[in-house]
């Protein structure tokens, strides 16, 4: 089957990544002020520090040093050692950042893994393409274009604020659990839990390597 895969919020922790990058960048602490999608309005900053905080960004390969979600990557791990195909269908702004995404996707393992980068705002074209059996997104609004898309499994996983979410759609915590849930159902005799070392022959998640997130240093994040 095809299991198709947001990256920021499922894969990757980009919210934490971010604000530690912006927090080296201004110099000082920033309080959460609200689940707000929109990250000047989350972390109460203005449009002149945003811009200055994704400027350093993404010119220190932000992209390829953000920190994964291991429950997100444990899942994409199953899911190709049960033999799935797994695509990660993502928002960039441009041709670098999707070469730092690859980089990073091979530097924790998913080198099978194929990567699909959308630039621009909406994923319904790249979704009616792909065709997936499965799809997880952090956004409703990604999630409501997997529906228009028709795609027959669609979980929006809580990775930030509550959203309303599109008929059809279910939420879950983590994309381990949501996955889990959805090969039982379709692939019972060949599924076990997401959890622990579920793919055997490669490292347990404290085995990975560790990313040290680099602060307050001139040019890096």
């Amino acid at each position: 089957m095809k299991i198709a895969l947001d990256a920021d919020g499922v894969l990757f922790d980009f919210q934490t990544s971010w604000r530690l990058c912006a927090e080296g960048v201004l110099g000082r602490a920033l309080p959460l002020c609200g689940q707000h999608y929109d990250l000047g309005q989350r972390y109460g900053l203005k449009n002149a520090e945003v811009h200055k905080v994704w400027a350093v960004w993404n010119t220190t390969s932000g992209w390829l040093r953000a920190q994964p979600i291991e429950s997100g990557m444990r899942a994409a791990h199953m899911a190709l050692d049960l033999g799935h195909e797994v695509y990660v269908v993502t928002c960039l702004p441009n041709i670098r950042a999707a070469e730092e995404r690859r980089r990073a996707l091979d530097r924790w393992g998913l080198d099978k893994a194929a990567l699909i980068p959308v630039y621009g705002a909406s994923k319904l074209n790249a979704l009616k393409t792909l065709r997936p059996h499965f799809y997880a997104d952090d956004r409703a609004i990604h999630c409501r274009e997997a529906r228009d898309a028709m795609v027959p499994e669609i979980v929006r996983i809580h990775a930030w604020g509550p959203e309303q979410l599109p008929d059809g759609v279910c939420e879950y915590p983590d994309v381990g659990t949501a996955l889990s849930d959805f090969l039982k159902r379709h692939a019972p005799l060949h599924v076990g839990p997401c959890n622990g070392n579920p793919y055997p022959g490669r490292a347990s998640a404290s085995g990975w390597p560790q990313l040290q997130a680099t602060r307050e240093t001139e040019g890096d994040v």
